[in-house]
């Protein structure tokens, strides 16, 4: 069982500060944010089959070689202990733009800040740390961005990638080496999981499939907007190649999508088990509103970079309070205190298939927010036709007249949302905490428009 070196916390270099550090406000929670490095000699992994990967998920590997590597970790934690649920989240950063995005964290960083979790931020891959380049004009890997700070990190290949994380949670999991540096302050662990968004979540989907029953670090998985593809054991970013989340282990996996993965994802579609549970919002975006603020402020802060609006309103369903839904929900399933309510699927049918809409185009079936259930607008999960753009979906008001039809009064309007939040609430995939929010504006909000 390999184990790394862990050094920190960090300080120095040209700017003084970590790269890619918390853009809200933690400090303010009694949380702090802290850098450390992490050192050691991790392994690659092959497939043990001449078929390589199958998708069933049901894959055997053999380890293959081996190499140095030297990355970070970024640790945001509570400053008191009393504060700590005793789980720690460990997120494999995305670095699809050449640079390290904590999107996981920027989805739900609420529900981790008001409920105790520690969340680690893990550079596992070469993109992120040496580059070269993904996106010219946008990517900038640690080692470019500060080299007095990072010039010293390397990571060989993303071969080396699932071991690295591996070794980056037992680094800060419940039976971490605290003799010299402990990067969580000494605070008591008993719970890790692991979680990945987009690029991540398809090498999180791979690391199921394959390293986790040779491991078994983790105590589940938080994959979210991962459409059917996987990630290669060896260089590269993402396959084409379709593949399941493996059924025949104990691994507890909690997949969540938005509409904007849900057609891509639609051929491999399984059934929820006692280890494994689906939702996909309707009427979300891979990056709706909500996680763009908080990207586009990581950008210009960290990089200098402006905002990149859109020909659309960007999609503002306020989907990142059903991903608080189901951390919560899977950070007690781990604890064997109960499993989450299962979801139906958004509707897909017909000849070609496609999502079936309603007479408004927004999608029919899957997780229901009130927004969408009780609705003012078409929420689109595509954008303008660029990379950056076309991921934020859209939202477009419904004119005054179909308002005044729908809603005759406000009273009508916000009698029926309260309604759809009960009825959420009830599913179990919207939190009381986060439903408040939601009532406050429909309240305030101008349905229907003035004469």
């Amino acid at each position: 069982m390999a184990s790394a070196g862990v050094s920190g916390p960090v300080g120095g270099g040209t700017r003084n500060r970590p790269f890619g550090g918390s853009v809200v406000d933690i400090s303010g929670r009694g949380y702090l944010e802290e850098e450390y490095f992490l050192d050691g000699e991790a392994t690659s992994y092959v497939s043990s089959a001449a078929d390589a990967l199958g998708e069933d998920g049901r894959w055997d590997i053999v380890p293959a070689d081996r190499a140095e590597y030297r990355t970070r970790l970024l640790v945001r934690r509570p400053a008191d202990a009393d504060r700590c649920n005793g789980t720690v989240y460990v997120e494999w950063q995305n670095v699809s733009g050449g640079l390290d995005i904590d999107a996981a964290w920027m989805h739900h960083h609420e529900e981790l800040l008001r409920s105790g979790f520690v969340w680690v931020g893990v550079s596992a891959q070469r993109a992120g740390v040496l580059g070269p380049p993904v996106i010219p004009g946008l990517s900038c890997p640690l080692a470019a961005w500060d080299a007095e700070r990072y010039g010293t990190r390397s990571i060989p290949d993303d071969a080396f990638s699932y071991d690295i994380f591996t070794q980056a949670a037992r680094a800060v999991g419940p039976d971490r080496d605290t003799s010299a540096v402990d990067p969580l302050g000494g605070l008591v662990i008993d719970k890790v999981l692991a979680a990945g968004q987009s690029q991540s979540a398809g090498r999180l989907a791979t690391y199921v499939n394959a390293v986790q029953p040779r491991e078994g670090v983790f105590d589940g998985f938080f994959i979210a907007a991962r459409g059917a593809w996987v990630a290669p054991l060896g260089a590269g970013m993402i396959t084409r190649e379709p593949s399941r989340i493996r059924d025949d282990v104990d691994t507890i996996v909690f997949r969540v999508n938005t509409e904007g993965e849900a057609f891509s994802s639609y051929p491999v579609r399984q059934p929820d088990t006692d280890v494994y549970r689906y939702w996909e919002i309707a009427g979300s975006a891979h990056q709706g509103a909500y996680v763009t603020v908080g990207v586009d402020g990581l950008l210009a802060r960290d990089l200098g970079l402006p905002g990149r609006p859109g020909a659309l309103p960007d999609n503002d369903l306020p989907s990142h309070r059903v991903m608080n839904a189901a951390l919560w929900h899977l950070d007690r399933w781990v604890r064997g205190e109960a499993v989450p309510p299962e979801q139906p699927s958004i509707e897909i049918s017909g000849s070609p298939v496609d999502i079936v809409r309603d007479p408004f185009g927004n999608a029919t079936g899957g997780v229901r927010l009130p927004e969408i259930e009780v609705p003012t607008r078409q929420y689109g999960p595509f954008g303008v036709p660029t990379i950056s753009h076309r991921l934020r979906g859209f939202s477009l008001p419904f004119d005054a007249t179909t308002l005044r039809a729908m809603y005759p009064t406000h009273d009508d309007y916000v009698a029926q949302f309260t309604g759809a939040t009960d009825a959420a609430v009830d599913a179990g995939v919207l939190l009381d905490r986060d439903a408040e929010a939601g009532l406050r504006a429909a309240r305030d909000a101008a349905v229907p428009p003035a004469r």
